[in-house]
């Protein structure tokens, strides 16, 4: 497989309006030295025509995982043009004497991050910060020797994410053998450019594919996209014109030239979405087209905008993406297909800007009141296109047309109002809201601020009172206890006088962890039935739950609220081998301990743990599972409804509630999704009318929520409204019961809620399901 072209590291010289000059970058990490015992080192490159002063260069060292350098090592002397610079260890100075030029005590053992800094600004590195991969970065043996050929394309003058995923496939070569020093650092110099001129024969730039590195080029061509502005790429990019350009291969590439000009032409390559392969250079491929001026006719849709405050960066695709695990069973041969045509459908819009933090260009005047959701459309897509920080690209080119964003897709809409005669359950992900009883501001998971968490506290209220439940299970607000000042009674005293909180018996906390589970209800609309029964699973990482009955004042079926958090797909086990770690699969890290809990939580739901006769049962929350994951799928088994997916009395496969992973995940397991359930058991099932998610948060941009991390004053101010959206990262789940309704063959033989005859059968099903996946994991 050819990888990908990284221009930056050739030496190119260009013919253009009759003057010629060289292309530069900054220093890079050009080799990894991993040989046996500690002879470690790491050679540096100098593409600059001129020489370098070293003293103004610094690596830093950063072991196991850690965010803080454990060595610091300041660069001396000169480094020439076009030179090499080892650095390493004592015994690597032992076995190569005068070719280690600086003695360093390097100690890296394939999951140690490496980066190479520039008068305090990071501009190339190996690995990522705060990450230690247990087998090393990338599907190779990570703990052995690599020789550097391709330049990354972290590398500019404004500095590189240096916690940002590491790609070491597409930049990195293995050694034939970790200790072949003569073969891989002989020769540290290499001669200067020649000079050019108008005359000099050029190289076709199709050719600087599969051209050898290291080496000097002459190219010619029309510079399609100048980006040699302030806080820009520090370049500019070059184009074969159409009628010299070679066909089924990429006609354009970047040069490094961190001097200023404006000049832009060519004509843009018209392309569609989704591609043929990411992998070939001929057909319909964006390596064909890397580096070129191109335009997209479709209408392309926001898949995600998690990043589009902090990096200015918007996922588009054809089509909303979906969870492929979210629509179909992990492994089977449809969700398999759906994640490779999500990798295929997707590119990132880009700003063209190099920094952080800088207000969204789109729409115009970007604020909480002009959003740019997920699932909006645009038009008119125009840019270059460009593998930066291992995604595809569009870089639009500065003083070009902006897309048109289409004002009527998925526009903010009001909720729902519920029947009068209806009960309204709903689920709310409150985003570890925490008041700072336990330790003051910054709190452990929530607000820094007693300022951010007055505006979380505002968007939380104004989402609660606009929802208008009867009861809500809350999931992530702060297990600081059910005293008079602690969260849960924060928030249902914002809420007025007749919210009430559930208290479990005997119980000054639910659980150990930081953030719990909660239940607040309208005491004026609905009334508790008996106490309330805490469950736990003895996990350590599910969180401990309880179960409600309720019953409406006006009488009527009662029915039992159990919300629940289970275990996160991330912080995953250190043991890549176990069962618990990610298999690749779209269900992420702890899915077996996602099933067993739920198995336990059904098995102590049958057990009617709040004493009355028809229970009703409707379990609720942030089950960090999709909708056709092995979780949701074992519930199914014993019969339970799952109702957000239902597609009568739900919103069938346009369910979603959360939005993630789409430019994250290199599987292709991103897109929208619902790990937040409402799932009603056989004797709640018919008397449920209607469930969905009110779309607030999910389809939100990050850089409209409370934080006010990464913003200017002026965007503080611009990018929050005490309204109720982007008021957690989760959308809520609402379920609306007639309780009621007649029900047919409503008896305790038959729907007994969780005690029944479906019950036991659902069990007897879960049992053997349970056995299944045994002999699954064991095959």
């Amino acid at each position: 497989m050819m990888k990908n072209f990284k221009p930056q590291i050739l030496s190119l010289s260009l013919i253009l309006a009759g003057c010629s000059f060289p292309a530069y970058a900054q220093l890079l990490f050009s080799q990894y030295v991993d040989g046996t015992s500690n002879k470690k080192g790491l050679e540096i490159y100098n593409p600059d025509p001129t020489t370098v002063n070293l003293a103004e260069y610094q690596i830093k060292q950063y072991a196991n995982g850690s965010n803080s350098a454990n060595l610091t090592v300041s660069l001396t002397g000169q480094l020439a043009a076009k030179g090499h610079y080892l650095v390493g260890h004592s015994a690597l100075k032992e076995a190569l004497g005068d070719t280690v030029q600086q003695q360093a005590n390097l100690a890296f053992n394939g999951d140690d991050a490496l980066v190479l800094y520039h008068n305090g600004v990071a501009i190339d590195r190996f690995g990522t910060v705060g990450e230690r991969p247990s087998t090393g970065w990338g599907s190779v043996a990570t703990a052995n020797s690599f020789k550097r050929t391709l330049l990354s394309n972290n590398v500019s003058s404004a500095g590189i994410d240096v916690s940002a995923p590491f790609d070491l496939a597409s930049a990195w070569e293995k050694w034939s053998d970790r200790n072949a020093f003569s073969s891989y650092l002989a020769g540290n110099t290499a001669p200067p450019l020649s000079s050019v001129s108008c005359s000099t024969t050029a190289t076709p730039i199709a050719t600087l594919q599969s051209a050898a590195q290291e080496e000097e080029y002459v190219v010619k061509g029309v510079i399609t996209a100048d980006y040699r502005y302030n806080n820009g790429f520090s370049g500019f990019f070059v184009q074969t014109p159409d009628a010299q350009a070679k066909a089924n291969s990429s006609n354009a590439v970047f040069v490094y030239v961190p001097s200023s000009s404006s000049v832009t032409g060519g004509k843009p390559t018209a392309i569609n979405l989704p591609f043929d392969s990411l992998t070939e250079m001929s057909g319909h491929a964006p390596k064909r087209y890397q580096g070129m001026l191109v335009n997209i006719p479709q209408t392309l849709t926001v898949s995600e905008n998690y990043n589009y405050g902090r990096f200015g960066e918007l996922a588009l695709s054809p089509a909303r993406l979906y969870i492929p695990t979210n629509l179909y069973p992990a492994h089977s041969t449809e969700a398999k297909a759906l994640a490779q045509q999500n990798l295929r459908s997707k590119l990132i819009l880009d700003d063209g800007y190099n920094n952080q933090n800088r207000t969204p260009w789109l729409p115009t005047s970007f604020s909480a009141k002009n959003t740019l959701r997920t699932g909006a459309q645009l038009q008119n897509v125009q840019g270059i296109l460009e593998y930066r920080y291992n995604q595809w690209r569009i870089q639009p080119v500065l003083g070009a047309t902006a897309p048109q964003v289409l004002d009527a897709t998925n526009p903010r809409a009001s909720v729902p109002a519920k029947a009068t005669q209806q009960v309204r359950v709903a689920a709310f992900n409150v985003l570890n809201y925490d008041n700072g009883l336990a330790q003051g501001f910054p709190t452990e998971r929530g607000a820094s601020s007693e300022a951010e968490f007055k505006k979380q506290h505002q968007k939380i209220v104004s989402a609660l009172k606009a929802i208008d439940a009867d009861v809500y299970g809350l999931m992530e607000i702060a297990n600081n206890g059910y005293g008079e000042r602690s969260a849960v009674a924060y928030l249902a005293q914002a809420l007025g006088s007749d919210w009430k909180y559930v208290t479990p018996p005997n119980a000054d906390k639910l659980g150990t962890d930081a953030i719990a589970v909660a239940i607040i209800y309208n005491a004026k609309r609905v009334k508790p039935i008996n106490v309330a029964a805490v469950f736990d699973d003895q996990s350590q990482k599910n969180r401990v739950t309880m179960a409600q009955t309720f019953q409406a004042l006006s009488g009527g079926k009662t029915f039992t609220v159990i919300p629940n958090h289970l275990k996160s797909k991330g912080s995953c086990p250190d043991d890549k081998t176990s069962i618990e770690a990610d298999q690749g699969d779209g269900q992420g890290c702890w899915n077996p301990t996602r099933v067993k809990a739920v198995q336990a939580l059904m098995q102590w739901v049958a057990k009617n743990p709040t004493q009355v006769s028809k229970p009703n049962v409707l379990l609720l929350g942030d089950l960090n599972s999709y909708a056709k994951e092995d979780p949701i799928l074992a519930l199914e088994q014993a019969n339970y409804k799952v109702l957000l997916n239902d597609e009568k009395i739900g919103q069938g496969k346009a369910a979603y509630s959360y939005v993630f992973g789409v430019a994250s995940n290199a599987q292709g397991y991103g897109g929208a999704g619902n790990l937040d359930h409402a799932i009603a058991d056989v004797a709640l099932y018919p008397l449920v009318k209607k469930a969905f998610a009110w779309h607030i948060n999910a389809d939100e941009p990050t850089a409209l929520d409370y934080n006010e991390e990464y913003k200017t004053e002026e965007q503080i101010a611009a990018f929050y409204a005490d309204d109720a959206y982007r008021s957690s990262d989760h959308d809520p789940v609402i379920v609306d019961l007639d309780l009621n309704d007649a029900v047919v063959n409503d008896d305790d033989k038959t729907h007994a809620g969780s005690t029944g005859l479906w019950s036991a059968l659902g069990l007897i099903g879960l049992a053997l399901y349970g056995s299944l996946r045994r002999r699954k994991n064991q095959s």
